[in-house]
């Protein structure tokens, strides 16, 4: 794992010199971070490895990583939580203290961002369960909002397969909701047929009629089918195409919408902490 630049929204750069001495005339609030200037791996003592401890002021644009960790005592545990920028793209990053059995990624709908899967507790939840999971803000939209947006799908797949080497995540599960299905879909059918992932877990995801039923019904993929009772267009619709892929697990919502996460957010929670537990490593 490498580390990134972390971008915060604001209009002040902050150097190295300047963190390593932080005034309290700044008028910002001060908190413990540590930040990182090498690569480094999981498994690691951080207490002899960090190259750098500062006290670090929030509220800044900082030119290098900054990680995010807990202090227990005299030592250190492993980072908690990252919020960083890859070519543009605003993501956050969570990691458990072994690096995680694998990497779950989520997208996320037009009306919404990677600030929902933070809001709802997706990402410290699946921590929890040992996974290591990234969530962005796909271009054009918040954080992301000034990087340049796809045009077509071919470009989408692109970015994608972008975006995952860039942060060095190998075959992980999709979780692809609503509007994110423009970029999953094309990932998926013009990429590799799906042997690039580790298993797709689509939310009535746009884009279902693209692709024929017998594409679908040639997937070998592991899929996790989630949609809201009451989704009558896209919960309806990419459903009829979406449970022709083999061995497809399907769950629905009771009173649920489109975005039915946030419906119920516990029981999402345990149907994906479900599936995932059932996928090798």
């Amino acid at each position: 794992m490498q580390c990134r630049k972390v971008s915060w929204e604001c209009t002040t750069d902050i150097t190295q010199e300047d963190a390593k001495y932080p005034s309290s005339s700044r008028g910002c609030k001060v908190c413990r971070l540590h930040a990182f200037w090498k690569s480094f791996s999981p498994g690691f003592s951080l207490q002899d490895q960090l190259e750098s401890s500062y006290w670090c002021l929030s509220g800044f644009r900082y030119s290098f990583a900054i990680l995010f960790v807990n202090a227990e005592g005299n030592g250190v545990t492993w980072l908690s939580r990252m919020e960083g920028e890859a070519n543009g793209i605003f993501y956050r990053e969570e990691v458990p203290a072994n690096g995680g059995r694998f990497t779950v990624l989520f997208l996320h709908g037009q009306a919404f961002s990677s600030q929902t899967w933070e809001d709802l507790g997706t990402l410290k939840f699946l921590r929890s369960k040992n996974y290591r999971v990234v969530a962005l803000d796909l271009p054009g939209y918040v954080k992301s909002k000034d990087a340049k947006v796809p045009r077509n799908s071919e470009e989408r797949r692109v970015f994608l397969n972008k975006f995952t080497e860039k942060l060095q995540i190998t075959r992980p599960v999709i979780v692809s909701p609503s509007m994110s299905g423009s970029y999953a879909l094309p990932f998926i059918f013009q990429g590799d047929q799906g042997r690039n992932l580790r298993g797709f877990v689509p939310v009535a995801p746009v884009g279902t009629d693209q692709h024929s039923e017998s594409d679908y019904k040639n997937l070998q993929l592991p899929t996790l089918i989630v949609y809201g009772e009451n989704d009558a267009t896209l919960g309806v619709s990419s459903l009829r195409r979406l449970r022709n892929i083999p061995g497809s697990v399907i769950h629905m919502i009771k009173g649920a919408g489109h975005a039915c996460y946030m419906k119920n957010a516990d029981e999402f929670h345990e149907n994906l902490d479900n599936f995932l537990s059932k996928l090798q490593e």
